[in-house]
């Protein structure tokens, strides 16, 4: 199963915030990887980045409309939401895909 994940930050702590886009692609099968932060919003893949200027200064903690856009921007039907604290643990992906794809929603 592909699976988008949409991270939610505020910027605040760039080096995490690589720990945890780097401890998706170690663990899932060809992810991809939407981070909406304060001022743009980034689409990582293993290949390439792809910036995309969206603006939520006017409203920096307005996390269901980050949420929103970045569901939008998803290429997968699986999506996974995830704060810019969370990391996917090993065996994630095994975790996941012993669930099939008979389910709305997974939590």
């Amino acid at each position: 199963m592909e699976i988008s994940f949409v991270i939610i930050t505020r910027n605040e702590d760039e080096k995490r915030l690589h720990h945890i886009i780097n401890s998706i692609f170690k663990d899932c099968n060809n992810p991809g990887v939407i981070v909406v932060g304060e001022t743009e919003t980034s689409i990582y893949t293993n290949s390439y980045t792809t910036t995309i200027e969206k603006s939520f200064t006017d409203k920096p903690s307005w996390i269901t409309a980050k949420k929103n856009w970045g569901a939008k921007l998803a290429l997968n039907e699986t999506l996974v939401f995830l704060h810019d604290y969370i990391e996917i643990k090993e065996g994630f992906q095994e975790g996941i895909d012993r669930f099939g794809c008979d389910w709305d929603v997974c939590m």
